[in-house]
């Protein structure tokens, strides 16, 4: 469905029910306030109608592009392997530069810059295939695939728990889930997937 025409249509039927009020007034001086708010809210009817309507067909397109986006996205591609290690040192940068502020309340703002990046990272790095996939065999890789983005997912809880704590005023809570949580998580995972 089309915007446009949508909006088109909320226009004349907003006009024509403006316009039955209107020669409705003329016609009868004496119309009552009441007929007219009945028409108005008539009017509201139709331009309410109209404008789900177009929020659907927007939802809708939206949704497809989002599907098409994450079935093109989600599949291997090429240059993962590449982006990859791109994202790993992104992380070991990150994590560096965190561990070295976390503790102290009044450089919060260098630790969530740090947080936020290694969101960020994590967010697309889920996406990828693990440089050890193509080791694993066919009939397993889908389900090694779905474990490395789990994987992936709870770290990305564990950061986003590390910044609530950093907004709170946590930041030795924040300093021992990074020192424990993450950096296990992290070591664990590079077990599991790149084992070399």
């Amino acid at each position: 469905m089309q915007l446009a025409p949508l909006c088109q249509d909320l226009t004349w039927g907003v006009a024509a029910a403006l316009t039955s009020v209107h020669s409705h007034h003329i016609q009868s001086p004496m119309a009552s306030s009441r007929n007219i708010l009945i028409a108005l809210l008539a009017a509201a009817g139709i331009g309410l109608l109209f404008t789900a309507r177009a929020r659907a067909a927007q939802a809708a397109a939206a949704q497809s592009s989002a599907v098409s986006t994450s079935v093109a996205l989600s599949g291997p591609q090429p240059d993962d392997h590449e982006a990859l290690e791109k994202a790993m040192e992104g992380l070991k940068k990150n994590l560096k530069a965190l561990s070295m502020t976390v503790a102290d309340p009044a450089r919060n703002a260098d630790s969530l810059k740090s947080l936020h990046a290694m969101q960020e990272i994590v967010l697309a790095g889920k996406l990828l295939t693990p440089v050890h996939a193509s080791q694993v065999p066919e009939k397993d890789r889908a389900a090694f695939q779905t474990e490395y983005r789990r994987d992936m997912l709870k770290a990305l809880v564990e950061l986003a728990q590390a910044e609530m704590e950093l907004l709170e005023g946590k930041n030795e809570a924040a300093k021992k889930r990074i020192a424990e949580s993450i950096v296990t998580h992290r070591d664990a995972s590079h077990a599991k997937y790149d084992p070399e």
